[in-house]
């Protein structure tokens, strides 16, 4: 069933599920002041740790029994679970904590709204999907756009590879977060949603033991105060539950195509927080940045791809 038939024969006119969608793009946003915030004072590699693992134990009663039951088909799968964990928790997820230490919330901002062209580069890659000229060529204005915010406006530190980390750990994730949709399409279709999710945490906890071990020992333990406790809790129950669960209801009612829209709406959500609750200020090369980034995201999104023959 396309996106159009989803959208007419599950939601006639009604807007809710557009309210959805909006509430779980603040829902995103608000992790990326929060993770701004407490950069430097809740130990990221910890902090991603613990969201995973409280989000995993409010999950389990509800999927225990579907993971028993697909128990077959979960060892049958479990490289693509693997894969799928380590793009969207240890590269996707943490990568975001860790970048933000050291980078602005509104750099984060405008480099994360470039994934549909990543992801478009990606598919290229790994299942040789067909590019058109014009998804080319609005890859390169897009990637123009983060060189611009990764070289802060002055291009001169491109030459002398003079980036901000936290940058770079930024595009890391994004790069994560593309390699999860590219692999999502190779998930077992008779694994409920709710079941595949739960597994990636389980098995995100998994990967990341080891980091958060090295981390306490060596870098920073968690400590437990209130600043690190709220931080957690809000990274599990709002955004790796909340802002997840009201995504898929949305695009489960109007579609992938226009669900994906609301990533612009995530970018300016960042940047108003960040903004308001952060103080961080605009730059002008955040203006000529977002300008590229957006129209080449926009680009990307007019132009049909074509899949390879088999």
């Amino acid at each position: 069933m396309g996106d159009a038939e989803i959208s007419r024969t599950s939601t006639g006119n009604a807007l809710w599920p557009y309210f959805l969608l909006f509430c779980s793009m603040l829902f995103f946003a608000s992790n990326y002041t929060m993770g701004r915030a407490v950069g430097g004072v809740v130990p990221p590699i910890g902090l991603s740790f613990w969201r995973w693992t409280i989000a995993f134990l409010i999950l389990l009663p509800f999927t225990w029994r579907g993971m028993l039951q697909h128990a077959g088909l979960i060892r049958q799968h479990w490289m693509v679970l693997l894969a799928l964990t380590v793009s969207l928790v240890v590269l996707g997820n943490t990568a975001v904590y860790v970048g933000l230490n050291t980078t602005t919330a509104l750099n984060a901002a405008i480099v994360s709204v470039a994934q549909p062209p990543i992801t478009i580069v990606l598919t290229w890659l790994f299942f040789r999907d067909k590019v058109t000229v014009g998804q080319f060529m609005a890859t390169l204005v897009a990637g123009f756009g983060i060189l611009v915010t990764l070289a802060k406006g002055d291009l001169a530190n491109l030459a002398a590879l003079n980036f901000n980390g936290g940058d770079l750990w930024i595009l890391l994730s994004v790069a994560g977060f593309s390699l999860y949709a590219v692999f999502l399409r190779k998930s077992p279709d008779d694994l409920p949603p709710l079941v595949l999710l739960n597994l990636i945490q389980l098995l995100g906890i998994a990967v990341l033991a080891p980091f958060y071990a090295w981390e306490s020992i060596y870098v920073q333990p968690m400590s437990l105060d209130p600043i690190t406790i709220g931080a957690v809790l809000w990274a599990a129950i709002v955004v790796a539950i909340g802002a997840i669960g009201l995504w898929n209801a949305g695009i489960r009612h109007v579609g992938a195509n226009k669900a994906s829209v609301f990533i612009y709406i995530r970018m300016l959500l960042i940047s108003a927080l960040a903004i308001l609750l952060l103080g961080e200020a605009l730059q002008t090369y955040h203006y000529v940045a977002c300008v590229l980034v957006v129209g080449g995201v926009y680009w990307t999104s007019k132009a049909r791809p074509v899949k390879a023959p088999a």
